[in-house]
């Protein structure tokens, strides 16, 4: 992936993110998933790494990543809790 590709993905992400932050909706658990799974995609791209790595770093399973991402898991309280201090997914909610 070349670093214009990269770059145009990263924002797309982030617009994105911005447009689900402002929406209201979806149920609670749907607006959390929707969240988490931009964020950690944005996380994972701005710092490039593979969903193998960032799950080391966080100390979960690959395919925890790979659920969190896809937007059909919602991470529980303690994952949750993890990814705010990680400054992954914002404090309030």
């Amino acid at each position: 992936m070349t670093s214009d590709n990269f770059s145009n993905l990263l924002q797309h992400v982030l617009d994105h993110m911005r447009e689900l932050e402002e929406m209201s909706t979806q149920g609670e658990d749907g607006r959390i998933k929707e969240l988490v799974s931009l964020r950690v995609k944005a996380y994972r791209l701005e710092y490039k790494l593979t969903q193998s790595e960032l799950a080391t770093q966080l100390g979960v399973d690959r395919m925890q990543i790979i659920r969190w991402e896809s937007g059909k898991h919602k991470p529980g309280k303690l994952a949750l809790k993890m990814l705010k201090e990680k400054r992954i997914i914002p404090e309030v909610e």
